[in-house]
């Protein structure tokens, strides 16, 4: 994780035996500030582009749903959201502040401040 004054990069996001990973971040001490602040790579990270969604505010956290319904999650304190296309488009699927996300067999399990758990079924 780089930090620079508030701002964050954080990766975590890979399909299962694939070179596609997710890096997402922005600037914590301003969540609503806009982006861009996802880029995605095809390559195993030799090169890199802006994902083309929006709006993107700051996220803590992005991560790979496998299961039925596949796609990246991406958490943060101002919004949270859901991709079925490499994150061309995305829905949102909560506007309560997430901080961490992870998944396992479709069910996708994300935590926030004050003790927040989440679990949404895909």
């Amino acid at each position: 994780m780089a930090v620079k004054h508030g701002r964050t990069l954080i990766r975590k996001s890979c399909r299962p035996r694939s070179t596609g990973k997710a890096v997402a971040g922005g600037d914590y001490k301003s969540p609503d500030q806009p982006g861009p602040h996802i880029a995605i790579t095809e390559d195993g990270g030799k090169t890199w582009k802006l994902a083309d969604i929006a709006p993107q505010k700051f996220f803590s956290a992005v991560a790979y749903a496998g299961g039925t319904n596949p796609g990246i999650i991406v958490v943060g304190s101002p919004a949270s959201g859901f991709s079925k296309d490499e994150l061309h488009t995305w829905a949102s699927f909560t506007t309560e502040g997430l901080n961490a996300v992870d998944s396992k067999q479709g069910v996708i399990y994300a935590v926030g401040a004050n003790g927040k758990i989440a679990r949404f079924q895909q």
